[in-house]
């Protein structure tokens, strides 16, 4: 049986179906997310609909700004989504033919709903390239990554446009002109059991924690891009700093970013992939993709040299895309990072780990000055020792560490 088609227009007015339908594509060729379609985006916006491929020219373009509700808030201004509703609405009272022609090159059908292959039609750039047949071959081929090694500002910008139509992830490196798109991460097992989230103390950032497993794999899949000495992190891919709800940044971030990360919901389980490699003095770190994140180059610090902190990731502006068989997916779970004014486990390990290291060089250096030393120092010495020895064999019978360790373990309810 034949499917009846969706009414467009309804008393001269475009039905609730079609509007619908619109806001879907205005907002797939707001490629800035500013809530306006400019020049060069409703230019974008002409090759993929038009079958022959016609760009708007300047006349058309200034014909709009007449004809329908442009905003002129932000300089060059654009054509605002109620400007673009009125645009169709009047083409399909011209020639309803016209606009259907538009919306299966955009992607739908009779019944106003998406095709399985979103654009239905290749969109040509003005550099010739078929764009969207090659995304498309892409998005059924087994790689996760695709390469577009030379493109000018218009191919890239349009690259961009196609990318996000199809949920596909585009990034350009560098100064050059090479972009590389990314398949997403595959969507991360729900948790059975989320895990207890403190809500004590300020939140200072919110983040994707990994979770230890992926943690470890990271470490491994990338030992060789890790200097000797340096501690490693790969610990968390920072969201924004505050809490989700604040969605606060050092950066300028778009509103459309912002409303995304204030969706998001501590204990949720979340899937990244790695695509790209950082560098900076002191510091190193694996760009990632998979989930909305306020930083320009959302990231997982891998590991720091002595003196440098994680938080110097974020300074890092040279990123190099990865090859096929480094681009890993990761596990983790989003949580708010609170200040608590207590130290974990690990954390308070490590300081000890560190005072001991230094106790020991401290120890090695008085040695050696003693081995000149007069006798009556010697035997002063000697008898300090002594007494640490005796301290420290205290502390290893049942009535030292071990009574402590027992105390705290009731202390916390375990048995």
């Amino acid at each position: 049986k034949k499917k009846v088609k969706e009414t467009l227009l309804k008393d001269g007015e475009a039905t609730k179906t079609f509007k619908d339908c619109l806001v879907q594509i205005f907002g797939r060729f707001d490629a800035d997310n500013d809530k306006l379609l400019s020049a060069e985006e409703l230019q974008a916006f002409s090759r993929a609909a038009n079958k022959d491929g016609h760009e708007f020219g300047v006349q058309e373009i200034s014909a709009m700004q007449d004809m329908f509700d442009w905003g002129n808030d932000k300089s060059p201004g654009g054509l605002t989504l109620r400007g673009f509703v009125q645009m169709y609405t009047a083409q399909t009272k011209v020639s309803e033919a016209e606009t259907r022609s538009d919306l299966l090159r955009l992607g739908y059908d009779g019944q106003l709903q998406p095709l399985p292959q979103g654009i239905q039609s290749p969109a040509e750039t003005e550099g010739g390239q078929d764009l969207d047949g090659q995304l498309r071959e892409f998005l059924t081929s087994d790689a996760v990554s695709m390469s577009f090694p030379s493109l000018t500002a218009q191919d890239r910008k349009q690259l961009h446009v196609l990318s996000k139509s199809m949920r596909l992830h585009s990034q350009s490196f560098g100064y050059s002109s090479s972009t590389h798109v990314f398949k997403p991460p595959e969507a991360a097992p729900r948790a059975t059991k989320l895990p207890q989230v403190s809500t004590e103390g300020t939140v200072l950032f919110s983040g994707v924690e990994l979770d230890s497993e992926s943690s470890e794999r990271l470490v491994r899949s990338f030992q060789d891009k890790i200097p000797a000495a340096w501690e490693k992190h790969a610990h968390h891919m920072t969201i924004c700093l505050g809490s989700l709800a604040e969605a606060r940044s050092n950066e300028a971030a778009g509103d459309s970013v912002k409303a995304e990360v204030r969706k998001l919901w501590p204990g949720t389980a979340v899937a990244l992939r790695v695509v790209s490699l950082g560098k900076k003095d002191g510091v190193v770190a694996l760009g990632v993709i998979g989930c909305p994140s306020l930083n320009k180059y959302p990231h997982v610090t891998l590991a720091c040299g002595s003196g440098h902190k994680p938080v110097e990731s974020n300074q890092i502006s040279d990123w190099a895309p990865l090859s096929e068989n480094q681009l890993i997916c990761l596990t983790g779970t989003i949580r708010e990072f609170r200040d608590t004014g207590a130290q974990s486990r690990s954390e308070i390990l490590a300081q000890l780990k560190k005072k001991e290291a230094e106790i020991l060089t401290i120890r090695q250096n008085v040695m050696t000055s003693l081995e000149d030393a007069e006798e009556e120092l010697l035997l002063a010495a000697l008898k300090e020792r002594n007494l640490e020895l005796e301290l420290l064999r205290e502390k290893t019978d049942d009535n030292g560490w071990n009574a402590v360790k027992a105390g705290s373990q009731k202390k916390n309810g375990r048995r």
